[in-house]
């Protein structure tokens, strides 16, 4: 009987690891999926400048404000790109080394590369990354990605500063 019992705890291990990695591979294809939309709008907008340019430079305007609001929502969606890659490593357990930039298990201390220290990750409180691609917006323009984070310490601090 006690064969079986240990039997039945392995399977139901075995049937839970596999759903939390089925689970985290969703997670990460949805934010890659969501990572290759916005570089798929930072290509066309790239395309809007160069069109735009070309356009005022032809009619002899100066449209600056026109180029500048391009090159506004090319950096919001870069500040996207940048959030979602965070949250990316979060899930599948990586990090960035610090000095060589190569991704390692988050779980060591040292880059198995260029044996740099790793930096001590402080995990949030509360992350919140909602992101609308033009498939959900109606307008590239109204693209948006809230993102907030609060460590423990800045949650704590902003509770005794109230």
């Amino acid at each position: 009987m006690d064969f079986m019992e240990n039997m039945k705890n392995v399977v139901a291990d075995t049937a839970q690891t596999v759903a939390k990695k089925t689970g985290e591979l969703i997670e990460s294809s949805k934010i890659k999926y969501a990572i290759f939309d916005l570089k798929t709008d930072i290509k066309k907008l790239f395309s809007q400048i160069g069109e735009t340019y070309y356009k005022n430079q032809k009619n002899g305007v100066q449209e600056e404000e026109t180029l500048q609001e391009l090159c506004d929502l090319i950096e919001a969606k870069y500040a996207k790109i940048e959030a979602l890659t965070a949250k990316l490593e979060d899930v599948k357990n990586e990090a960035k080394c610090p000095t060589c930039g190569r991704i390692c298990d988050a779980e060591l201390n040292y880059c198995p590369f260029c044996g740099a220290e790793m930096a001590v990750k402080v995990e949030p409180d509360v992350v919140v990354a909602e992101v609308k691609t033009d498939a959900d917006a109606a307008d590239a323009d109204t693209t948006i990605v809230d993102v907030e984070i609060k460590t423990e310490t800045e949650e704590k601090n902003s509770g005794a500063e109230e």
